[in-house]
Order: structure tokens, then C-alpha cells, then sequence
């Protein structure tokens, strides 16, 4: 068998990804424990931390609303379990929208019988490719405070931290944005991220990996177009056939203003206009 051919516009989009990018960032930390655990680390100031699983694009179900699908879900050792989001549009770094993920991860941790006491410590962390928060500081921790206790923290084990991607200090939250935003592998400083980068840029394997999602990416989305094109195809033809039945009625005159609004849904003032627009002259 002949080496498969990828999409030119593909593979040139590749050589620019950087880990900033949903896409990319969900490939190369799929169930890669190790860079989940440099980044935490980092984040956190834990150098000790373990990650004992990681799941990337993990579905949330709700079955009352809207569900959540996590850019990368993790536990450590500790039995912490974090939510790690990049975030390059701001409006998708909403405040209510990291309140929510938070939300659905005391969801998929409560089992019957939990006890209250027995949930586990949740983080979640927005990496954002601007200074969101306008702070101008390098990192964001978000807790709640009890206002009548002078601030004092509200314990309920669980944290929002927002990360700037635009700091570039020379220290290890600093260099961790330069390799986030970096297009190359060699230039970056943490080799786990080198090596993973480097591997779904260079290799045969991992290109070919990188390019299958973005097919599979662009055939969902064609999809989507395409039952929302047919949706909408399907309302406009009612929408149509509605339009029709009115000029009809209208045409032949023999039912009064207000009985036609009820059988078509139209108000009495729209059907005088659809009358003048189709040289009806109402009797």
C-alpha cells in the first residue's frame, strides 16, 4: 500500500499549531498523564503532584440541560480532580462558564450514598490566551469568601484559577506560556511538551494521527451544517406553505380578518398587509 496523502491545508495548518489550540492540545494530552502532570505541577507549585488518570474531550451528560464536554478531565493522587481548559476567544472564559464545568465535576463524583463530607476537592483551570481578568498578573485564584467573616475563605474545597497566557516572566509559570505558545519543539522549555509537540508536528504517526482528527473534526461540522441547513430548509418551507395558505384565504374572501388569524397564525394587522402586498382589495 502506497503512504496515504493528507489534505496540503492540513499539514500546513499543523506546522502552526501551537498547544494554545483546543484542537491540538486535546490530541497530544490524550491520556498522556505525564505533561498533564508537568502542567499541574507547574500551575499548582506542586512538584511532588501525581496524576493517576487523564481523560481528554470527556462528555458530561446532563439529563435537566446542557451538558459539558471537558478540554482535559484529571485525578491526582490526592483524589483532586481538575478540569483544564485553553480558551483563545475571552468570551468563552466567562466567568459563569468555569462556575458551571465546576458544577458538572461534583456531578460526575457524586455517587448514591455519597456522604456531603466525602466530595472530592475540585480545580478549575482556564488557560486563556489573553489577560482576561485585566489584572495584569500572571495567574488567578478564585475562591469563595464569606462576606460577614472579613473575607475569611468559605472551605468548600473548591477552586477556579484562571492562567495568562500572555506572561512570559522568566520563572516556570512563564515558560510554561512560551512553550503553550510556541509552534516549534525545539525552542520549547518543558521536554515533556517538546517531545509530544515535536511528535504530532514531525512524525509520520503523529501527523497522520493530528491529520485523521481534523478530518473527522470537519466532517462533524459539515454534518452539523448540514442537518441545521435542513432544519431550517423544513421551517421556511412551513413558514411557506403558511404564507400560501393566507394569500388564499385572503384571495378568496369569504372568511372574516380575525377567523383567518386564527386558523393561520397570523395577526389581523399582518394579513391587511399581506393583502396590500398581494393587490388584495378587502371587502
Amino acid at each position: 500500500m502506497g503512504k496515504k496523502k493528507y489534505n496540503p491545508i492540513y499539514l500546513e495548518t499543523i506546522k502552526k499549531f501551537r498547544l494554545m489550540d483546543d484542537t491540538f492540545f486535546n490530541i497530544c494530552f490524550a491520556d498522556n498523564k505525564e505533561c498533564i502532570e508537568q502542567i499541574l505541577q507547574v500551575i499548582l507549585e506542586m512538584p511532588k503532584l501525581k496524576v493517576l488518570e487523564v481523560i481528554t474531550q470527556n462528555a458530561v451528560p446532563n439529563i435537566y440541560g446542557r451538558e459539558v464536554r471537558f478540554d482535559v478531565f484529571a485525578i491526582d493522587a490526592d483524589g483532586t480532580y481538575y478540569n483544564i481548559e485553553v480558551q483563545r476567544d475571552n468570551t468563552g472564559a466567562n466567568p459563569k462558564r468555569p462556575r458551571y464545568n465546576s458544577a458538572m465535576l461534583d456531578t460526575m463524583s457524586v455517587k448514591k450514598g455519597t456522604k456531603w463530607q466525602e466530595l472530592p476537592k475540585t480545580i478549575v483551570i482556564f488557560i486563556t490566551e489573553t489577560d482576561v481578568l485585566k489584572g495584569n498578573k500572571p495567574i488567578y485564584h478564585i475562591h469563595r469568601k464569606i462576606d460577614e467573616l472579613d473575607n475569611k475563605l468559605f472551605d468548600d474545597e473548591t477552586e477556579i484559577i484562571y492562567v495568562n497566557g500572555e506572561y512570559r516572566a522568566d520563572d516556570a509559570l512563564g515558560r510554561l506560556m512560551h512553550d503553550f505558545n510556541c509552534t516549534e519543539p525545539s525552542e520549547m522549555h518543558y521536554k515533556t511538551l517538546a517531545e509530544i509537540t515535536a511528535f504530532f508536528k514531525n512524525e509520520p504517526e503523529g501527523v497522520g494521527e493530528m491529520c485523521e482528527a481534523m478530518e473527522k473534526l470537519v466532517a462533524d461540522i459539515r454534518s452539523e451544517e448540514r442537518a441545521e441547513g435542513m432544519k431550517q430548509g423544513v421551517e421556511q418551507g412551513r413558514e411557506d406553505e403558511r404564507n400560501s395558505l393566507a394569500v388564499k384565504l385572503l384571495q378568496l374572501g369569504k372568511m372574516a380578518l380575525e377567523d383567518m388569524a386564527l386558523v393561520t397564525g397570523f395577526s389581523v394587522q399582518d394579513l391587511r398587509k399581506m393583502a396590500a402586498d398581494n393587490g388584495i382589495v378587502l371587502k
